[in-house]
C-alpha cells in the first residue's frame, strides 16, 4: 500500500495513514489484498458487497456501484498479451476528498506513472480527481492503442481478401473479431462510467475539472462507435470471405465442367466402338483415323455451341 495526501497547498507520499489531509489517494497492490475491506472503510463505511465486486472484478465486466458517501467502480487496462488481450482490472473508490486504486493481479504501469506524475506536480490538493483524471488518460490510451492495432489489422485483411481470395484468412479473421469483441465487452459498461464521471450531478469532482472528464466521456464514447464499426466491418468481412471462396470454387467448377462437357462426345464414340459387336468399321483401314476425325469434329461442334451461348448471353 501507498498513499499520498494533499496538505497545506503540498503532496506528500507515506506508508501511513496521513493526520488532517486535504485529499487522500491510496493505492493498494496485491500484498494487501486480504486488508482492502479495513483501508476503504477508514475512508467511509463502504458496503461488503461493494469490496467483494472489487475483489472479483477479473471474473467480470466492468461496472459501477453508486453509494451515498462515495462511487466504486472497476476497469480493465488491456494490453496485447502472447494470447492476444491481456486484461488487468483496476478498482476505484472516489469520495469527497479520497480516491482508492486497487491492482490486485501485479503492478498497474499506468497507475505507477500517475503516481509519480501527481507526486511530482505537487497537485494532489483539495480534490483527488486530477490524480483519476491522469489515470483514466492513460487507460483510455491503452484503448486507443488496441483499437490502432484492429484498424491496421482490418485493412490488411481486407487488402490481402481482395488481391489473394485463395489465401486461408479465416482464422486471422476470428482472431481479430475476438479481440475486438473483448474489447467492445469492456468499453460498453465503462462508456457508462465516464458519463456518470463527466455528469452534472456527479458530487466528487471539483468544478473547474468537471471539463475534463466531459473530454474522457467524449473519447470513450468515440473508442465505442468506432469498435462498433469495426464489429460490424467484421461480420461483413467474414460473409465477404465466404462469398469469395465460393466464388473462386465456382470458377474452378465451371473450367472442370467445360472439360467434362467437351471430352463427352469424344468419349462417347470411343465407348460405342468400344462394344463388343459386329461394327462396319471395324475391318476398314481408314476406320481408326474415321474414329478420331468424328471424335475432332464433334468436340469443336459442341466447344462453338457453348462459345456462341457464352457471347449471347454476355450481350443480354
Amino acid at each position: 500500500m501507498r498513499i499520498l495526501y494533499g496538505k497545506a497547498g503540498e503532496t506528500h507520499q507515506s506508508q501511513s495513514w496521513p493526520e488532517h489531509a486535504e485529499a487522500v489517494w491510496v493505492d493498494v497492490g496485491p500484498e494487501d489484498q486480504d486488508r482492502l475491506n479495513d483501508i476503504v472503510r477508514r475512508l467511509y463505511p463502504a458496503h461488503p458487497a461493494v469490496v467483494e465486486k472489487v475483489l472479483g472484478a477479473k471474473d467480470r465486466v466492468p461496472g459501477l456501484i453508486v453509494e451515498p458517501k462515495a462511487v466504486a467502480c472497476t476497469v480493465h487496462d488491456v494490453s496485447a498479451g502472447k494470447a492476444g488481450l491481456r486484461v488487468d482490472p483496476v478498482g476505484l473508490f472516489l469520495g469527497r476528498g479520497f480516491l482508492v486504486t486497487t491492482h490486485l493481479d501485479g503492478p498497474n504501469l499506468w497507475l505507477d506513472e500517475t503516481f509519480n506524475q501527481i507526486l511530482s506536480d505537487q497537485s494532489l490538493v483539495g480534490n483527488p480527481d486530477m490524480a483519476l483524471y491522469r489515470y483514466l488518460t492513460r487507460h483510455l490510451s491503452g484503448y486507443r492503442r488496441r483499437l490502432a492495432e484492429i484498424s491496421r489489422e482490418y485493412e490488411q485483411i481486407h487488402g490481402v481478401m481482395l488481391r489473394h481470395p485463395y489465401r486461408n484468412l479465416s482464422h486471422q479473421i476470428l482472431d481479430l473479431r475476438r479481440r475486438t469483441m473483448a474489447l467492445w465487452r469492456s468499453t460498453r459498461p465503462e462508456r457508462e462510467i465516464f458519463k456518470l464521471l463527466a455528469s452534472k450531478d456527479f458530487p466528487y469532482l471539483a468544478d473547474g475539472n468537471r471539463l475534463f472528464f466531459v473530454d474522457l466521456a467524449d473519447r470513450m464514447q468515440e473508442v465505442v462507435n468506432d469498435l462498433a464499426d469495426y464489429r460490424g466491418g467484421l461480420a461483413e468481412a467474414v460473409e465477404a470471405y465466404s462469398s469469395l471462396q465460393s466464388n473462386e470454387i465456382n470458377k474452378v467448377m465451371r473450367v472442370l465442367t467445360v472439360i467434362s462437357v467437351l471430352a463427352l462426345p469424344a468419349t462417347t464414340i470411343a465407348s460405342i466402338y468400344g462394344m463388343n459387336f459386329y461394327i462396319p468399321e471395324i475391318h476398314w483401314r481408314f476406320g481408326y483415323y474415321y474414329s478420331l476425325l468424328l471424335m475432332a469434329v464433334a468436340t469443336g461442334l459442341v466447344f462453338l455451341y457453348m462459345k456462341h451461348r457464352a457471347n449471347s448471353r454476355a450481350n443480354e
